[in-house]
């Protein structure tokens, strides 16, 4: 392996075998011996769950992942069916760039210090109880882009864009059981959205909290959509104000329809469209 270590980086071709054990082996590798990087550069279709480690840095130089079924296409390790629902380690210092395409669903689970840059995603992005995530340059479309689940917290999201069937953004504190992970905060904040635009989806961000899993901190400005931008709460989940506060909207652009619903009382919020 010192060749590699020289070299600096894996890629799915130094390996044998379908794509999706050629990749694998590439991550597994490149963990084990303290390499780090792994770079894709063709088009490859996935059978099953690619799994990365921490402190992986995948790039992505023109290529696509495919998946060929209903499942995560890629995924951090703590999403161990074994694991997840007790406290482990978070996966920390995962980064996927470049230029690239992931054709099937991506989930990250108990991950922190992510980094995505310049991927298009075609089956969602879900993170859940993942912390310090910056998120640049990326396109979703399919049926929705980013879902934000029980524990999301600091991100930065800026120059995003979509064309979704779906929200674009779901900030959905409600998306898995309160005591899903021992041990861990089910909050959503500390989240600033900025210059981003947003094709057919309506609404564009959607936030929905629970009596149990609040959502604070929220910063969202610069933000156009071709229908309403911002919907706050559901109509039939009653919550005090205090499950909504600290939030701030300004500078938002709506082709058609409201800048704004809100379905919920808030707390110190600012809105101003």
């Amino acid at each position: 392996m010192l060749n590699f270590k020289l070299r600096g980086y894996l890629t799915p071709e130094d390996f044998s075998g379908s794509d999706t054990e050629r990749i694998q082996k590439a991550l597994d590798t490149s963990h084990s011996q303290d390499i780090g990087r792994v770079v894709l550069s063709g088009s490859y279709e996935v059978d099953k769950t690619l799994f990365v480690h921490p402190m992986t840095d995948l790039v992505f130089e023109r290529a696509t992942l495919s998946a060929t079924g209903a499942f995560p296409l890629l995924a951090n390790k703590n999403l161990d069916e074994k694991k997840k629902h007790f406290y482990c380690f978070r996966d920390e210092f995962i980064t996927l760039r470049g230029e690239g395409r992931i054709e099937g669903e991506v989930v990250l689970y108990n991950a922190f210090r992510v980094k995505i840059n310049g991927i298009e995603f075609g089956g969602g992005l879900k993170l859940l109880f993942t912390e310090e995530v910056r998120l640049y340059n990326s396109n979703f479309s399919g049926k929705c882009g980013i879902l934000m689940g029980m524990g999301a917290n600091n991100f930065i999201m800026q120059n995003l864009s979509s064309n979704c069937d779906g929200p674009a953004i779901v900030m959905d504190a409600s998306h898995i059981p309160y005591d899903y992970v021992v041990g861990k905060e089910p909050d959503i904040h500390d989240i600033i959205l900025q210059d981003s635009s947003f094709g057919a989806s309506s609404p564009a961000v959607l936030l929905n909290s629970t009596v149990d899993a609040r959502i604070y901190n929220i910063q969202i400005d610069h933000i156009s959509s071709d229908g309403t931008v911002l919907s706050l709460g559901k109509k039939d989940n009653e919550v005090p104000p205090e499950c909504y506060f600290n939030l701030t909207a300004e500078n938002l652009t709506s082709k058609q329809g409201d800048k704004i619903i809100l379905n919920a009382p808030t707390k110190n919020c600012f809105f101003n469209v």
